[in-house]
């Protein structure tokens, strides 16, 4: 199963490895000069709101401050886990009926219900008494969600557009046109004043 890289680049065809035991995704290229198969890759734009992280990195003042993802950190600019959700990953630890089945391919339903709940509230109906209808799946992080998303959109809605707020992260734009959709953008901060840019919002 664990071959170098250049032996699993030299077969003669597409191959695509499960990881099982890594839940990972590998895909190889069949050539005979592995190198030769990206070269004609080119790396992409750096994302503006990372490379603030880097920067952080970088720099070398004492008092510096991670300002980049909006996480919790301790004074040592560690991350720092909420009780809450050390005492949630305990009570997963100790579950008996956990027995790491297989999900159905929207997910956890519970999950997903309690997560259109916290997005939306629990009244379901609009400002004229009608029911709405509710749909979620679960996916793997934001950038899954995006895709996923995207694609249904892409798929099943008859307009093909969609706006993104600027800011966004940099591969939001690239996943939704490689999904088929338009994409468009539009203002919700105003970076003069630290507020909301209601105008560009509308």
């Amino acid at each position: 199963m664990m071959k170098t890289t250049s032996s699993i680049l030299s077969w003669t065809r597409l191959c695509v490895l499960w990881m099982g035991w890594q839940h990972a995704w590998v895909v190889a290229l069949a050539t005979s000069t592995p190198e030769a198969a990206w070269n004609h890759g080119t790396a992409g734009p750096p994302d503006a709101i990372l490379g603030i992280a880097q920067a952080f990195r970088e720099c070398t003042h004492p008092n510096k401050v991670n300002v980049c993802v909006g996480a919790y950190r301790d004074d040592q600019g560690q991350p720092w886990v909420l009780p809450v959700v050390k005492q949630a990953e305990q009570l997963l630890w100790q579950s008996t009926t956990d027995n790491k089945e297989y999900l159905p391919i929207e997910g956890d339903a519970v999950f997903v219900e309690k997560a259109l709940e916290f997005a939306f509230g629990t009244d379901r109906t609009d400002t004229q008494g009608n029911e709405m209808v509710w749909a979620g799946v679960q996916t793997l992080s934001g950038t899954g969600a995006c895709r996923i998303g995207g694609h249904f959109l892409a798929n099943f809605h008859d307009n093909p557009h969609i706006y993104i707020p600027t800011p966004t992260w940099g591969n939001h734009y690239k996943i939704f046109q490689e999904c088929g959709l338009t994409t468009h953008s539009y203002r919700y901060y105003n970076a003069q004043t630290n507020s909301l840019d209601f105008d560009g919002l509308l």
